[in-house]
């Protein structure tokens, strides 16, 4: 099958030599299947995007990762959080606005 226009639609097979299976799309190629998709190689199966590649989709919450991406995400994180520690803030006694009221409110309090 071959589109003979200029954006070069097609689908080949080259049997000699490289007995090479070719699928161009000017735009998109899209394979849809009622159960299951598979895509497999006797050696590598490589993706080359021109831009991102995505399993899933676009959207963060919404996407398989690659282990890079999660390796990146913990380089990171690493480091930032830390529980074993805690912060406090000290306070001087107040006295509401009115010197016949018992100083309160003072001390020293754990934050975090």
């Amino acid at each position: 099958f071959v589109d003979p226009g200029i954006y070069e639609a097609y689908v080949s097979f080259a049997g000699s030599g490289s007995k090479e299976l070719r699928m161009r799309g000017a735009n998109d190629v899209r394979i849809d299947a009622g159960l299951n998709a598979v895509v497999r190689g006797a050696f590598d199966v490589i993706l080359e995007p021109g831009f991102d590649a995505y399993i899933g989709s676009a959207s963060p919450g919404n996407r398989i990762v690659t282990a890079a991406e999660l390796d990146a995400i913990w380089a990171a994180l690493a480091g930032k959080a830390n529980v074993s520690h805690s912060h406090t803030l000290t306070l001087a006694n107040h006295n509401h606005g009115s010197t016949t009221l018992v100083p309160s409110g003072g001390g020293t309090f754990t934050v975090s």
